[in-house]
């Protein structure tokens, strides 16, 4: 089976409505396997956006197209969230996690600075 890298992931500002928070946040398509064999854009099936409010444990998720570069998760409130992502491929291949992004959402402030975090990779449990 050849692994994935997987893609950057970074964050875009934050959008308020009341007190529910919206996270925008895009990424670089991957263009190869770990092996170095290139990875073609039609054989990317989904990418996975997961986020919680623990670094490394992400209760949540939504399924993006493969012809998207953007997520967008709404209903964020007050706190502290993290961010990776996965990349599955036609062959049901599932990549580790990408680089962990967060923001804390705070009450009463409407935008959110743009995070871009470049690490290690987090080995999906």
């Amino acid at each position: 089976m050849r692994r994935i890298l997987a893609a950057l992931l970074l964050f875009l500002p934050g959008i308020v409505y009341a007190n529910n928070y919206t996270a925008v946040l895009e990424w670089d398509i991957p263009t190869q396997y770990e092996d170095g064999t290139a990875i073609l854009p039609e054989e990317i099936l989904k990418y996975t956006i997961h986020y919680g409010t623990t670094t490394g444990s992400y209760t949540n998720s939504i399924d993006v197209s493969p012809t998207e570069l953007e997520g967008e998760i709404t209903g964020l409130t007050t706190g502290t969230y993290y961010f990776a992502m996965t990349v599955t491929t036609t062959e049901l291949e599932i990549s580790d996690y990408s680089n962990e992004v967060n923001h804390k959402f705070t009450a009463g402030k409407s935008k959110a600075p743009v995070l871009r975090f470049k690490g290690k990779r987090r080995d999906r449990d």
